[in-house]
């Protein structure tokens, strides 16, 4: 990580590592293939790790960081692994709860409104209600998300709590944005920050930490990055899960106290509010996905 940019965080380790929230990604499978996914689920759903790995990302997680706000279960689409023969979403729900209930404060679950909820999951649900913060937001795209209002009356029913966030006659934020083009952009380096200043990752959401195969991120755009093979475990953006713990809390605290993300120099605009937007889960065609997948050299 270039000491230009970045407040110096190797001279100590930070007695006391606190994240605003973390993504736990469960698998990149999903029910649609929307073409400007910020996850590149479509490009990539291959992905779908164990319940043992998912619990060792999360005990290597806590391992490093002493408490974080918001731990958001998300995908591809989440549901998928809320099944009687795949219930991965409900062990690590349960997980949490009982090993790390005093780690976070809340839990967020999200899903496209293409799979119901199996009452096993509805049950964990309920328990782990019980003992923490606990909420479903369910994505509306409109003939993409037939489910919505038979998913929202299962979630009344089972007094679960949960909110709809309209990405088709209201669209939430204006719409997506394209964050697919990862190449270099050559810019000044003032712009890049200037970029990272005004991105609402960093800024307003306090970095969109991921945990995904064994890494952690700071954005989509690094995620993407690392999916991509554009850059490895040792990136400067990239956490290594298997790396020595005090320098893994040296990295993170980097990136967290950073004026920018080396990935901000391969950003097309990040998440500002003068960011182009598009509408709302166009479906990606096979000739979208194989041409993405040739351009790039994707290690899932």
């Amino acid at each position: 990580m270039s000491d230009k940019v970045v407040t110096d965080y190797k001279a100590y380790t930070p007695p006391h590592l606190y994240t605003q929230r973390v993504s736990l990604i469960v698998t990149k499978r999903c029910t649609l293939k929307c073409k400007l996914c910020g996850a590149l689920a479509p490009y990539i759903e291959s992905y779908h790790p164990s319940t043992d790995f998912l619990q060792w990302e999360i005990d290597s997680f806590f391992d490093i960081v002493d408490k974080t706000g918001i731990i958001d279960i998300s995908g591809g689409e989440p549901l998928l692994r809320g099944v009687e023969n795949d219930f991965a979403l409900g062990d690590v729900l349960e997980y949490l709860v009982k090993k790390y209930a005093d780690r976070f404060d809340r839990l967020r679950i999200f899903t496209n409104a293409t799979v119901m909820p199996s009452e096993k999951l509805l049950k964990c649900i309920r328990y782990v209600s019980e003992v923490k913060p606990f909420s479903i937001t369910v994505d509306n795209y409109g003939e993409h998300s037939p489910k919505v209002r038979a998913i929202a009356e299962k979630l009344l029913a089972a007094q679960v709590d949960f909110i709809v966030r309209d990405y088709h006659a209201d669209i939430h934020c204006g719409g997506w944005v394209d964050q697919r083009d990862i190449a270099y952009k050559n810019r000044d380096l003032n712009d890049d920050i200037a970029l990272f200043g005004k991105c609402a990752i960093p800024q307003k959401l306090g970095c969109c930490l991921e945990l995904l195969n064994g890494i952690i991120s700071p954005c989509s755009v690094a995620a993407a990055r690392y999916i991509c093979g554009d850059t490895d475990k040792t990136g400067d953006d990239i956490i290594d899960l298997n790396d020595d713990k005090i320098k893994m809390r040296k990295k993170l605290h980097g990136l967290l106290t950073a004026k920018m993300f080396e990935s901000c120099r391969y950003c097309d605009g990040g998440l500002s509010d003068d960011a182009r937007r598009f509408v709302p889960a166009e479906q990606a065609t096979m000739e979208d996905i194989v041409s993405f997948k040739k351009r790039h050299k994707m290690i899932m």
